[in-house]
């Protein structure tokens, strides 16, 4: 007997209605464990692992669940750019060494914002940034020094460059190319002076009242 096309078709969907059935009476046959079902694929279809984080926050994230107090960053010294949020939140960092980024001229949003355990930074290997973004070193509360001699080729200082660092009352030698301040700072002769309450507060509605005028 020669088999034929119509032949052929009807034995595939023999087939497919016996692994049709077949999917259907074991699906009938876990409903009293449905629960157990449903927890293992949501196991399946959790997020990815905490190792996959994107490179703008890998880095902040590792350090923050290591709960390390210092860190040496030598492997890094041919980084000409610091991606955004890289040591940001790192709470428990006391001693950071930044020599080996002497090579960095662009320092991306939150560099080290939030590291409130640093009393003490020495930017002196950072003379060749060009441009740092906001929140460079924004409530870093531990600091009471500051001195910015070496970010001298920074044009523009944006936001919340030194915001809520409440340890310092005066930064020396600020970058001669920046004509204004970042916020919360005032210009006093050859410092940036940071200004009281009521000047910030005067400062934020300011910045409010902009943002909605934009709008």
């Amino acid at each position: 007997h020669i088999l034929t096309a119509t032949d052929i078709r009807f034995s595939l969907s023999i087939i497919y209605l016996s692994f049709l059935f077949s999917f259907l009476f074991a699906f009938y046959s876990l409903l009293p464990y449905s629960s157990s079902f449903f927890f293992f694929f949501f196991l399946m279809i959790r997020r990815p692992p905490r190792s996959t984080l994107s490179s703008s926050s890998a880095a902040s994230d590792v350090y923050k669940r290591q709960g390390l107090t210092t860190l040496d960053l030598s492997p890094l010294s041919q980084l000409t750019m610091i991606h955004q949020g890289f040591l940001q939140d790192c709470t428990s960092l006391t001693v950071l060494d930044l020599s080996p980024l002497n090579k960095v001229t662009e320092i991306q949003v939150g560099f080290l914002e939030g590291c409130t355990g640093l009393t003490a930074l020495d930017l002196s290997p950072l003379s060749h940034v060009e441009e740092v973004s906001w929140g460079f070193l924004a409530g870093c509360t531990g600091l009471t020094t500051l001195d910015l001699a070496p970010l001298c080729h920074v044009a523009e200082v944006q936001g919340c460059f030194l915001y809520g660092c409440t340890g310092i009352e005066a930064v020396g030698n600020p970058p001669p190319l920046c004509a204004v301040p970042p916020r919360g700072w005032s210009r006093a002769g050859d410092q940036w002076v940071r200004k009281g309450e009521e000047e910030e507060e005067e400062e934020e509605e300011e910045v409010e009242d902009d943002d909605e005028d934009e709008e």
